[in-house]
Order: C-alpha cells, then structure tokens, then sequence
C-alpha cells in the first residue's frame, strides 16, 4: 500500500477512535467514580484515561508524519531538483498501472537526444504523424548515474478523450519548487513503442503549460529547454505531470519507465 494512502488512513482511524472515545471516558469519569470510589479513585481514572487518549493521538500523528516523509521522499531519486512529493495517479476513460519499482537496468550507451516539441495550448491537441521525426538533435551530456528507481507507467488508452498519466505534487504542505534558474529539463525514460507525451509543468497561482514530446523506443535520453514552457512562473512550480493521451499519441497501448525526471 502506498504511504501516502497508509497515511491518510491511519489519521482518519485515529480520529475515528478519539471521537468514539471521548464520550465513553467522559461518562466514565462522571459516573463509575461517583457510585463506587472516593475522590481520589476519580483522578486516578482522569489521569489513566488522559495519558492513554493522549498517546494515542500522538503515536497517530508521529506515525503520519513518518509515513507521509517516507512517501514525499520515495521520488527524490528520480526528481532531485524538484525535491520532495507525492505521486498521483491521473486516468479517464482508461486502463492504467503505475508502480514505483526498481529502474530496469541501462544499456551500455545511451543516446541523449534534443527531441522538437510543441507547446499544446487549451484547444490545439491534435492527432500526430505515426513515425518520428526524420532526424533528432544530438547533444553529449555528463554521464548520469545508473538509476536506482524508476516510476512504470503501462497505459492502454481508447480511441477517444482517454489519458492516463501520473502527477508529482508539492501538496498544500510542501513548499514550491524554483526551478528559474534551470535551463533544461532532463528525462531518462525507456518506452516500449514510438510516442508521443505530454510534459507539463503548473505553479502555485494555477498556470500550467505542456509539451507535447516525441519518445522513441527503448532507453533514450531527452534534453527539453525550460523556455518552452512559457506560460508558468518557474520560481514557484508544485506539479510535474506526465500523461499519455489518446489526443496526441500514436500507440494507444505502450509501456514508459521514467529513471529521470530533472531541471539543472
């Protein structure tokens, strides 16, 4: 189960048994102790029933906040820059998995490759061509670490208004990321088919803009200017989305392990 979900659960237990609780020790200490003990009898009782209904309200918070760092921080690996955040899973009319596992492992090159994109405003989705680009732009970039985690994403779209995808969120209780001073996102990803994503980024205010990016099969690596998205602030951005529609994409049934998701 998820942390986040376990999280969110535990509170909600937690709160649950403080309010079935609270009227049974209150009608405890107001009616056992008056029928059958003395005065001190009832403060003992208070006492006992305090420090018990207090521990478990704190061991309930200590537990969800724990859990609730362990879920902000399972990302990290694979969006450093972007730091702390939860993951959601994004489907409409779809059929979806989303795993965070360990990264398959890289071949011994892998091409970095400055793919054209296309920033997609509110109404200009359309149907793409079906084969990539005659020729990517080849950049040599330092070479990255082999990733120890990746997020699978396995999406199996339908023909029409369908999407699937995953969100990375700063939450109402993480601070936003500034990601100005960065001049390039960097995305390791293997795909099973030739696609098409879209990337988007949103800021606090609610801006949010995406690109619409041609992957190829297999591992590659993709180097995507920060100056394409150009209706967000990137001094203050808390969502990464990365989603598989049937609006821009080729292969309605397709397969991505992201290792990377990074600015610098």
């Amino acid at each position: 189960m998820d942390s986040a979900l376990l999280a969110a659960l535990v509170t909600g237990a937690a709160v649950l048994l403080a309010a079935v609780l609270t009227p049974l020790v209150r009608w405890a200490l107001q009616t056992i102790p008056r029928k059958k003990g003395s005065r001190a009898a009832t403060d003992l009782i208070y006492r006992i029933g305090f420090f018990c209904f207090l521990s478990f309200l704190i061991l309930g918070l200590v537990v969800t906040v724990c859990l609730l760092v362990h879920a902000t921080g399972k990302y990290r690996c694979i969006t450093p820059q972007f730091g702390r955040a939860l993951c959601f899973q994004l489907q409409a009319n779809s059929t979806m998995y989303l795993h965070h596992q360990s990264a398959e492992p890289l071949p011994t090159t892998v091409q970095w490759l400055s793919p054209p994109v296309h920033e997609l405003g509110d109404t200009d989705y359309y149907q793409t061509q079906a084969h990539p680009p005659a020729a990517y732009a080849v950049t040599t970039v330092p070479t990255t670490r082999e990733p120890s985690q990746c997020l699978y994403f396995e999406s199996h779209l339908r023909p029409v208004c369908s999407w699937t995808g995953f969100m990375l969120t700063k939450a109402v209780t993480l601070p936003a990321a500034d990601l100005s001073k960065a001049t390039e996102m960097v995305l390791l990803l293997k795909a099973d088919h030739f696609d098409f994503l879209e990337l988007g980024v949103r800021d606090e205010t609610g801006n949010e803009s995406k690109l619409k990016v041609p992957v190829g099969s297999g591992w590659n690596g993709y180097i995507i200017s920060v100056s394409e998205f150009k209706r967000v602030n990137m001094e203050a951005i808390t969502y990464l989305i990365v989603a598989h529609s049937s609006a821009v994409s080729v292969e309605p049934n397709n397969r991505f392990w992201v290792a990377l998701l990074d600015f610098r």
